[in-house]
C-alpha cells in the first residue's frame, strides 16, 4: 500500500509534499486546534474563536475579518490536503473528553480513491460539538469538502469544493466579577462554585458564520523526454521545463449575530433595534490568476525556478445600517512574481513579489518568502 499526501499553493498551485496523518503522534494537539500556529487563546472551550499569542504567527487581516478567528477550523485552500492512494483510503477519527455537562467531542472522516494512477477523488467531514464550562458556551461546528486531482506528464489538475457552518453561543462575559474575585461572598461561604452557575451578560445570543468555497488549479507543462536506466530497466521520463497556469477560487461568507433581548446598559450604542439584535454581512470573492512558470531542475544550471504571474480580485461586500443594507464592490489586479528552489539537498527557499497596478490596491507592494535548511549534524 502507497499512500501519497500534499498541499497546493493557492495562487500558482505548486505542490508541497506532506506527511499522511494516520498516527496518533501529537494528536492532543493537532485535533484540538491548539497545535495550529500554537499556542493559542481562546474564549475557553473546544471550537470557539481563538487567535495565536505569537505575533509572528498571526496572519495578515483577511478581507473578510469575522473568519479570522476561527482560522483552525475554517476551509481554506492553503489548508486543504490531495491524495494519492494504491488502494482505497478511510481514515476516520473521534475525540471526546469530559464529564456529559461539559464534554467536547469531535468527529472526522476522510475518504479517498485513485481512478487508475492518475485520477483521486475524495471526501472529508468535520464535525465539533462543545457543551463549555460556563452558560451560555456551547459550539456546534461543521465542515466539508469534496476533492479531486488528476496528475499526468502535460497535465495537472486540482479542484475543490466545500462549506463551513460554525455557530456558537455568545455570553457576553461574566457579569459580577467578584464571583471570581471574592467567590466566597458570592457563594454563601462555598469554597469553590461551578462555572456553569456563574452569572452571564447574555443568555439568548449566537454568532454564526458560514463559509462556502470552490477552488481550482490547473496547468499545462511543455518538456522533453529523458532516458534514464536504472538497474538494466530503460524508462522515459517527462521533464517539465515551462508551465502554464490558471487558478481560480470563489468565496462566499456569511455572518449572523443574533441577540433575542439586549440587556440593559450592556451596548453602548444601538442604532436599529434597541431591544434584539440580529446584525447580518456577507461577502463574495472572485480570484483569477494567469501565470507563466520556468522550472526548477531541468537541466543542470536550472538551480532555480521563476514564475510571473497576472492576477484579478473582486470583492463584494454587504453590510447593515440605520437604513436598511448597503453594498459595494472592489476590484483589484496585480502584477506578481515568484522565485523558487524547491528540490535543493541543503536549502530550499521561495521568494514572493506583488505590486497593485489597477483598481484599489493600485500602488500597493507586498514581499514574502521563506527558507528551509537541511543540515546532517554527526
Amino acid at each position: 500500500m502507497s499512500i501519497r499526501s500534499w498541499t497546493v499553493s493557492p495562487i500558482l498551485g505548486d505542490v508541497t509534499i506532506i506527511d499522511v496523518d494516520t498516527v496518533p503522534l501529537d494528536y492532543q494537539h493537532h485535533d484540538t486546534g491548539d497545535g495550529y500556529r500554537s499556542p493559542r487563546g481562546n474564549l475557553g472551550n473546544f471550537g470557539s474563536p481563538s487567535y495565536s499569542k505569537i505575533f509572528f504567527l498571526q496572519r495578515d487581516l483577511p478581507n473578510y475579518l469575522f473568519s479570522q478567528v476561527y482560522e483552525p477550523y475554517f476551509l481554506t485552500t492553503s489548508k486543504a490536503k490531495f491524495y494519492n492512494t494504491t488502494i482505497p483510503l478511510t481514515n476516520i477519527s473521534y475525540l471526546s473528553g469530559g464529564s456529559n455537562n461539559v464534554s467536547e467531542e469531535r468527529f472526522k472522516v476522510l475518504f479517498t480513491a485513485n481512478a487508475g494512477k492518475r485520477l483521486n477523488v475524495g471526501a472529508e467531514i468535520d464535525n465539533i460539538y462543545a457543551r463549555g464550562f460556563y452558560a451560555s458556551q456551547a459550539v456546534s461546528d461543521f465542515s466539508y469538502r469534496v476533492f479531486s486531482s488528476y496528475i499526468s506528464d502535460k497535465y495537472v489538475l486540482h479542484a475543490m469544493m466545500g462549506n463551513s457552518n460554525l455557530s456558537n453561543q455568545e455570553n457576553g462575559g461574566i457579569s459580577d466579577d467578584g464571583y471570581i474575585t471574592d467567590p466566597t461572598s458570592k457563594s454563601n461561604g462555598k469554597r469553590t462554585i461551578e462555572p456553569r452557575n456563574i452569572p452571564v451578560n447574555l443568555d439568548q445570543a449566537w454568532n454564526r458564520v458560514n463559509g462556502g468555497l470552490f477552488f481550482l488549479t490547473h496547468r499545462y507543462n511543455v518538456g522533453f523526454y529523458r532516458t534514464e536506466t536504472k538497474d538494466t530497466v530503460v524508462t522515459k521520463v517527462f521533464v517539465p521545463v515551462s508551465s502554464l497556469i490558471h487558478t481560480f477560487e470563489y468565496n462566499n461568507i456569511f455572518r449572523r449575530f443574533i441577540v433575542k433581548k439586549n440587556p440593559t446598559g450592556y451596548f453602548d450604542n444601538s442604532f436599529i433595534n434597541k431591544s434584539a439584535t440580529n446584525d447580518t454581512t456577507s461577502y463574495q470573492s472572485y480570484r483569477n490568476t494567469v501565470a507563466l512558470s520556468l522550472r526548477e531542475g531541468f537541466n543542470k544550471f536550472a538551480f532555480f525556478g521563476l514564475s510571473a504571474y497576472l492576477q484579478n480580485e473582486i470583492h463584494h461586500y454587504n453590510m447593515m445600517d440605520s437604513t436598511g443594507k448597503t453594498s459595494y464592490n472592489e476590484q483589484s489586479t496585480y502584477l506578481g512574481g515568484e522565485l523558487s528552489r524547491k528540490n535543493g539537498k541543503v536549502i530550499n527557499y521561495e521568494a514572493n513579489a506583488e505590486l497593485g497596478i489597477l483598481g484599489n490596491d493600485i500602488g500597493q507592494f507586498s514581499l514574502s518568502g521563506k527558507m528551509e535548511t537541511k543540515l546532517r549534524i554527526f
